[in-house]
């Protein structure tokens, strides 16, 4: 009896042979053998969603209680069926939201990795937070005049679309100050200066940038740090050492204490970048830590896309495969 119920009250067609009322749902009731109805508002709040019909194959008078219990399945199912539409729309929230963030992430990360003079590159990011929000983690990797290269890695304090609107800054101011200043460092300084004139409550951020020139026996390396986890160096014999950096957390002050520093990267030699999610993720209150990403790359097979993988699955399984961060790491190993 689809809009024909008084708002909020039962209807009673106790006998549709003689009834009137509801003449053009007789013949279907008739042809099922029903000699009965009653319809019960699907009601939540001061909403109606729908009706609950109930029949009987023959002429029947329902008792006050009858009705009184019959209107509190109504009320039940209606709440179930309101439920079970919110969850569904809270399921295809969730999905559209995490086909944005995706999309919105991969716009802050090359759709692929160029071949660069002297070096093997390799990348892999790993989403926190089951994806569902844009990530603060991002890296670039592009030509610069002289036939130098520049990779950059930078992680952004929080996530979602200003977090994404940040890095997108970062990026594209640190792409292209490269091009004008040679020196890393003011590159960084650059980027710095501009993200501390913006004056956003809270809208910090970490950064890697270094260029790269193919230099006699391998890549010649100039690396700047602002805030960012120290990069490793793997030397041919499986030694790691921690590349010192100095620098501030971009954005916080107008002077950022940068300071470069110069080396050479030979054959057989590999250099990891990676974003703290990498070390600060959490089994219990055990973090992955530093200590552990050295003894691995020690350990691991020099190839950069396998110590990529491996860096990753490894700090995925140390948490259970839940990160509260988003993970990324860049290797770049002399040829």
């Amino acid at each position: 009896m689809p809009g024909r119920l008084p708002r909020g009250e039962h209807v009673a067609v106790r006998d549709l042979a003689t009834d009137t009322t509801f003449d053009r749902f007789s013949p279907a009731a008739a042809q099922a053998g029903m000699g009965a109805v009653y319809s019960f508002p699907l009601r939540l709040d001061d909403r109606q969603l729908g009706a609950l019909e109930l029949y009987a194959k023959n002429p029947v008078d329902l008792s006050d209680a009858d009705l009184a219990g019959a209107q509190i399945l109504a009320d039940v199912t209606a709440a179930y069926l309101f439920n079970a539409s919110a969850r569904e729309d809270a399921r295809a929230l969730a999905r559209a939201s995490q086909e944005l963030a995706a999309t919105l992430q991969e716009s802050l990360m090359p759709a692929e990795l160029p071949e660069v003079p002297g070096l093997t590159v390799a990348a892999r990011w790993l989403p926190g937070k089951g994806g569902t929000l844009v990530g603060g983690d991002f890296y670039d990797l592009f030509p610069l005049p002289s036939k130098r290269w520049g990779a950059l890695l930078g992680d952004v304090v929080g996530h979602g679309a200003r977090a994404a609107t940040l890095a997108a800054l970062a990026r594209y101011t640190v792409r292209t100050l490269a091009i004008l200043q040679a020196s890393p460092r003011d590159v960084l300084a650059g980027l710095n200066d501009t993200v501390f004139r913006r004056e956003e409550p809270e809208q910090f951020l970490t950064a890697i940038y270094l260029t790269t020139r193919v230099a006699t026996h391998g890549v010649a390396v100039c690396l700047v740090s602002g805030g960012h986890p120290a990069p490793l160096f793997r030397h041919a014999d499986g030694h790691v050492e921690v590349v010192e950096t100095s620098g501030a957390l971009l954005g916080c002050l107008p002077d950022a204490g940068l300071q470069e520093v110069r080396f050479r990267l030979r054959p057989g030699e590999l250099l990891l970048l990676y974003s703290d999610g990498v070390t600060e993720a959490r089994r219990g209150r055990e973090e992955f830590g530093q200590d552990r990403l050295c003894a691995l790359l020690a350990d691991a097979d020099p190839v950069p896309q396998t110590v990529a993988d491996t860096v990753i699955d490894r700090v995925a399984a140390h948490c259970g495969g839940v990160l509260a961060d988003d993970v990324t790491v860049v290797v770049l190993s002399a040829t």
